[in-house]
């Protein structure tokens, strides 16, 4: 598992990247079959977790909700 440090560089990395998207007027949002087809990956993944409803990634600690649907953002795990 990583360290701390590694999680929040990777959760300091993703966030620039959609800024900088955000910034350039790019399309931050996938598509909802994009959408969905990470979340199928994510749902079938050893680093689900769950916390009460809310799903997240033990990884980088991420919302699977939030994660997958964001343009720029990546799986830690080169899943998608």
């Amino acid at each position: 598992m990583s360290s701390i440090i590694t999680k929040i560089n990777y959760a300091k990395e993703s966030a620039k990247s959609l800024a900088n998207d955000i910034l350039n007027g790019n399309n931050i949002i996938l598509s909802e079959k994009e959408v969905q087809d990470r979340r199928d990956i994510c749902d079938k993944c050893e680093m689900l977790g769950t916390l009460g409803k809310m799903k997240y990634c033990k990884e980088c600690l991420c919302s699977i909700n939030v994660k997958t649907a964001g343009v720029s953002f990546t799986c830690p795990k080169d899943k998608w």
